[in-house]
Order: C-alpha cells, then sequence, then structure tokens
C-alpha cells in the first residue's frame, strides 16, 4: 500500500464557523493529517486563508480557489475558474478525492474520472423533511432543483456516498444510488474544541449576562428552516425566569436570508426583548464557540427539520443540556427524556414547557448531561469516524491498484 496516502478534499468553503458540513471537513483534514499514514489538501475557496484561526492551523495544506464560492451558490459560471481548481487538485497528486456538496463534487469528478482516480462524494445540504429533497439554490423552483440534482447524481460517478446520518442515507437512496454505494458513520465533537474546560465568566461577562441569569444558546445560523422565531414566541411564557437568549450566528447574515434576518430583528423589537435576546456582532471562530456553548446553561435547537445536527453533539461534548424540536435528524440523536429533551416542532409553549423543567430542576439537568455523555462515547464518536474513514480511504485506493 502507497505510504503516505494523497487525500485531497474539494469544497467550495472552508474552514468553518460552527456546526455544518464544514466541520466535518475540518475534523477529517485535522485529525487524518496527524497520522503519518495521510497527506491532506484542501481545495476550496478564497476566503479560507485569512479565516483560519491559530488554534484550528494543523497539518494539512489550504489550496484557495478564486470564484469557487460564487460557483457554488450559482453566481459564476464553470468557465471562469474550472482551469485553476483542476490545476489545484492535480499538483496536490491525489491518490483519493472527497468533494463536498453537489457543484464541488460535479468539478472534482471531472479530474477523478480522467485520472482514474478513486473518488467519494458527500452532501451536506439539508434534505426537505417532507419528501427528502434536496434544494441547491434559493430562490429557484423546486422542479428545477430537482433537474439538477438527477441530472447531477448520475454524472458525478462515485465510487462512495459517504453520508452522515440516517436521514442522508434515505435521501441518498431515493434519489437513486444504489445501497452498495452509500456509506454510513456519525461524525463525533472535537474535544479540542468543545469541552466544559472552556466555561468562562469572561464570556457571560461581555455579553452582559449575570452568574444568577440562565443563558440559552442557540446554535444556528439565521435561516428560515432554523425556526428562530419559535425560541423567540417562547420566551413570553418564561417572564418569570431570569433568561438571557445568545444567537451563535450573531449578527451574521446569510447569503440570500436578509429579509429573513430582519424577520428575526423585528420579532425581538416587537415583543420587547432586545435586553434578553443577545445578537454578538461579530462572526465566531469555532474555537469562540466551544467557549460560547461551554459557558452557557442550556442549549435550544428549534429547527423545523435537520440532517443530523452537529451543533447538537457539540454543546452535548461542553456538558451543556439539549432542547431540540422532534424532527428527521435529531431523532437519531436524541432520545426524549434521557439524553435531551424534544418539543413540538413550532410549538413555543411546549418549549417553554420544557427549558422550565431543565432551568428549574438540576438533577434532572445533571441526569441529562450524563446520558448525553454516554451517547457521545458510544455512537457519535470522533475517533470511530476518523478511523471509519481510514479504512474507507485505504479500501477505495486498494481496489484500484495493481
Amino acid at each position: 500500500m502507497k505510504n503516505p496516502i494523497n487525500i485531497t478534499f474539494v469544497c467550495h468553503s472552508f474552514p468553518p464557523v460552527m456546526g455544518g458540513g464544514e466541520t466535518v471537513i475540518y475534523l477529517l483534514a485535522k485529525y487524518l493529517s496527524r497520522n503519518s499514514n495521510f497527506d491532506v489538501t484542501v481545495v476550496t475557496g478564497e476566503r479560507s486563508l485569512n479565516s483560519l484561526p491559530d488554534e484550528m492551523k494543523g497539518n494539512f495544506k489550504i489550496s484557495c480557489i478564486s470564484g469557487f464560492e460564487e460557483f457554488a451558490i450559482g453566481k459564476l459560471g464553470i468557465r471562469y475558474f474550472l482551469p485553476d481548481v483542476y490545476k489545484a487538485i492535480k499538483t496536490s497528486n491525489p491518490d483519493i478525492v472527497h468533494a463536498f456538496n453537489f457543484y464541488p463534487g460535479y468539478v472534482a469528478s471531472i479530474y477523478a474520472r480522467q485520472n482514474k482516480t478513486p473518488f467519494i462524494f458527500t452532501f451536506f445540504n439539508t434534505p426537505n423533511k417532507t419528501d427528502n429533497k434536496v434544494q441547491l439554490f434559493l430562490g429557484v423552483d423546486q422542479e428545477i432543483n430537482e433537474a439538477l440534482v438527477n441530472h447531477l447524481v448520475p454524472s458525478l460517478n462515485f465510487d462512495c456516498l459517504d453520508t452522515l446520518s440516517e436521514f442522508y442515507l434515505e435521501t441518498a437512496i431515493k434519489m437513486g444510488v444504489p445501497k452498495n454505494k452509500v456509506s454510513l458513520c456519525y461524525p463525533g465533537p472535537d474535544s479540542e474544541l468543545f469541552n466544559p474546560k472552556l466555561k468562562s465568566s469572561k464570556i457571560r461577562k461581555e455579553l452582559g449576562v449575570l452568574n444568577s441569569d440562565c443563558l440559552i444558546v442557540i446554535p444556528a445560523r439565521m435561516i428560515p428552516r432554523k425556526k428562530l422565531e419559535v425560541v423567540i414566541n417562547s420566551l413570553k411564557y418564561l417572564n418569570k425566569l431570569p433568561i438571557k437568549l445568545v444567537i451563535s450566528s450573531g449578527g451574521t447574515v446569510q447569503p440570500g436570508y436578509k429579509n429573513y434576518y430582519q424577520k428575526i430583528l423585528n420579532l425581538i423589537i416587537k415583543n420587547k426583548l432586545r435586553n434578553k435576546i443577545i445578537l454578538p456582532m461579530k462572526t465566531f471562530s469555532l474555537v469562540e464557540v466551544g467557549k460560547l456553548y461551554s459557558s452557557s446553561d442550556i442549549c435550544v435547537l428549534p429547527s423545523a427539520f435537520e440532517g443530523l445536527g452537529l451543533g447538537i453533539l457539540e454543546t452535548m461534548q461542553c456538558g451543556i443540556p439539549v432542547i431540540a424540536s422532534n424532527t428527521e435528524g435529531v431523532r437519531e440523536i436524541i432520545t426524549n427524556k434521557e439524553n435531551g429533551l424534544l418539543f413540538t416542532p413550532e410549538d413555543p409553549i411546549d418549549l417553554a414547557n420544557q427549558i422550565r423543567s431543565l432551568a428549574l430542576d438540576k438533577t434532572f439537568k445533571s441526569k441529562i448531561v450524563m446520558a448525553a455523555n454516554k451517547v457521545l462515547k458510544n455512537r457519535f464518536n470522533l475517533d470511530k469516524y476518523i478511523a471509519f474513514h481510514k479504512k474507507l480511504y485505504t479500501e477505495k485506493l486498494s481496489s484500484v491498484l495493481p
């Protein structure tokens, strides 16, 4: 077997800010590159080098391509940057190419097929819970999105579609991917970035949170499917509790979601909650997010649906109890009243009741945290996730070696 094995990841943006697919890419790059048997290169968009904190830098290499992010969201044609991406992949001399999401996958597949390189594909686009359909572009008719997905899936011609959850796996099969080409391994949180020892009274002070306050963190971007309005509306039923709410994405407006951001701001003002809801006016690095989670008291994720919910796992790793909506993805992590609490989706009264039960019962809260730790160790374990991919890459490379 070749040693070291050159792994090239292809993605439109890197590093991660919080949760989501970019974090999974980072974890693979970070921990595989610590092993002398693997050399890792990340081919990605141009913002990467300037936004990687020193604490997150590793042995992996980053190749930044201008225009990659714009292409991935449909704002730039492929001919403007394809030569640069192709050259970057070729320069990395990959033994394995692993691409993340459909349009980076399409570009990477061109190189992989031309050079007979084993090709792994992962998508993070969260499927709609009602029909398992994947949306590629905002503001584009669903029929067109579906046609794009149906065209791209067979054209990628991957050797393996690597998934993060049963929800993603079921979606892949419904898209027509043969079962023998789909793998599943749950990721786990990074204990170097997320752990209870990172708890900081300084962060609470900077946010204007008293020691006596119950600080609720929402580990979510401001996009419609996260349903942040449900948490905001739940606060009217909790006015006797000293609650502060922080949205970890802060003042960051997600591309294409300015109207939703404004909707949330208007709701905060309408309900006279500016003294209770904190929107940090900066983008947290993953290092800072870990400190924020550890310094909170309760995590709430009110999403309409999730592919899995990595933010839940990260807050659990910090020793924080989680309340989340009873929906796809989330149910693969949380068993109600055992390792977390589930509430009826879009029901602020039910959510308020669950928050109250944790805020007022320290014994119950401790029980939830202890059970969550066991789930992390047994099922959502980062060491197991990295070991799975070492084996996957090695097996795929062995299948093409003479």
